[in-house]
């Protein structure tokens, strides 16, 4: 990483980081949606930062507007939900950002608007917005990838459980839905930044891994199958159901909770993977708390 973005980087979460965090977190106090609060934003900024850095590698100049502006909208994108689950809340999140620098007239930046063209837009997985959008660097390019990478992965086989069960879709319906929205998402990632091969190559295992686990269920669920693959990936989500969405727990809580009394070794190792990935970015958190 260049001293320049690395400073660029510095400047920017020193200014808004542990802020937006705090106020995202509050904000989703009055609504209990883990898969898309404070923590979704935090790794959805990893995520982002990853794609600044390997741009960097290739000498891809990085405005600092373009790095204000990326964090900023990712803190924002999701707070819509607070009021609407559909995938119509982008114009939501936008006004609820467009308020909260009205409220904080003094730390409007000046590059608001792209800021909530951004949020509005980011939920369009026809990705349309994005053929004519020629520079990779901009609020407009990071910020949709960097939330769909936060779709990958083990913490993505959570986050769309949730979102599709509280939209009160059908559990036999979720996986199929899940897959071709991931399709979608892992697609636009693929050609928008195929010139990251570190990149692609990372996400592409993380987007394997929600892939088989979602394609799994539906095979079993075509020949009623009753495997320790199914029972296990049942399980799973039956965990995430009783702990999580009934009991209140924290996503990352479930290991410790289940931990002394499950024996199943897929199970396990599936949640050590999950609350590695959910906590991603916690480091970062308390480095600019301290």
């Amino acid at each position: 990483m260049s001293l320049i973005l690395e400073q660029y980087i510095y400047k920017a979460e020193t200014k808004w980081l542990s802020r937006l965090y705090e106020f995202i977190k509050l904000s989703f106090a009055q609504c209990r949606l883990p898969s898309h609060n404070e923590t979704h934003c935090l790794r959805s900024w990893v995520f982002a930062k990853k794609l600044f850095y390997a741009m960097d590698l290739l000498n891809i100049p990085i405005p600092y507007s373009d790095i204000e502006n990326t964090l900023i909208a990712i803190f924002f994108h999701d707070l819509g939900m607070i009021k609407n689950i559909r995938p119509e809340h982008g114009l939501v999140s936008k006004n609820r950002c467009e308020e909260y620098f009205h409220k904080n007239s003094k730390l409007k930046p000046k590059g608001l608007n792209d800021i909530l063209n951004a949020i509005e837009i980011h939920d369009d997985k026809s990705y349309n917005s994005l053929q004519n959008e020629i520079s990779p660097t901009s609020v407009k390019s990071i910020l949709p990838v960097a939330d769909d990478l936060d779709a990958f992965g083990y913490t993505g086989i959570f986050r769309y459980w949730e979102i599709y069960t509280l939209r009160k879709i059908h559990e036999n319906e979720i996986p199929e839905k899940v897959l071709a929205n991931l399709e979608a998402r892992y697609s636009c990632f693929a050609s928008r930044f195929s010139f990251l091969d570190s990149i692609l190559s990372e996400q592409q295992k993380r987007y394997i891994i929600i892939k088989d686990f979602y394609t799994g269920i539906i095979v079993n669920l075509k020949k009623s199958n009753n495997s320790d693959s199914s029972q296990s990936t049942q399980i799973i989500l039956e965990y995430f159901h009783k702990l999580v969405m009934k009991n209140g727990n924290s996503p990352d809580e479930v290991l410790s909770i289940i931990e002394p009394g499950c024996n199943d070794k897929k199970i396990n190792n599936f949640f050590i993977n999950f609350t590695e990935e959910w906590r991603l970015g916690a480091d970062l958190l308390q480095s600019h708390r301290d």
